[in-house]
């Protein structure tokens, strides 16, 4: 009987050595590189979306070639041109919460504490509160943000704040990821 026993303990002997090493990279560190990964690309995503249009002008008004305006000639205002996210102060807002964004994620990744996933949380959440909050405000004439750009014509939403948008929301998912894979440590867990 001991002689068919060590058969088969000779063949587990070979896997013991990788399992041992496999229990060095546990699942929560796979999440948090992956958690990392994810704040990072939608930091740069974000980042990338305030330098790119923002509002678009659709339609710019016309001057009427038959209107009276008491002998004075009017020029046709200038094509449509469309807004940044820099150009209207909120993209430089983007960029400094994604810097921190990008900032949490590498000190995530360094130290694996949870507080590093909360900051990014916070500042994933100022990053999104600002697209959507221009996104919504873009149509509307009587917005601050449209204000500020002095939008003449039909405006819609452009390319960059939809990118902020998904990059706000991206980076939502990823803190949420990385405070999930940094449990608490305790104190009598040893």
């Amino acid at each position: 009987m001991q002689g068919e026993q060590a058969t088969p303990l000779l063949s587990h002997a070979c896997r013991l050595p990788s399992v041992s090493d496999y229990s060095r990279n546990d699942y929560f560190d796979r999440a948090r590189i992956i958690a990392v990964t994810v704040l990072i690309a939608a930091s740069g995503l974000a980042v990338a979306g305030s330098f790119l249009d923002w509002v678009t002008i659709g339609t710019r008004p016309v001057v009427d070639p038959d209107a009276d305006f008491g002998g004075e000639q009017l020029e046709q205002p200038e094509g449509p041109t469309p807004y940044t996210g820099v150009d209207a102060i909120d993209g430089w807002y983007v960029i400094g919460g994604s810097v921190v964004v990008a900032s949490a994620a590498g000190a995530l990744a360094a130290t694996k504490k949870g507080g590093y996933a909360w900051l990014a949380f916070i500042a994933s959440i100022f990053v999104g509160s600002l697209a959507f909050a221009a996104y919504r405000s873009v149509g509307n004439l009587d917005s601050s943000i449209s204000r500020r750009m002095e939008i003449i014509g039909d405006p819609d939403p452009g390319i960059g704040i939809l990118l902020v948008a998904i990059g706000g929301v991206a980076a939502l998912l990823g803190s949420v990821l990385g405070l999930i894979s940094t449990p608490a440590r305790r104190a009598d867990s040893g």
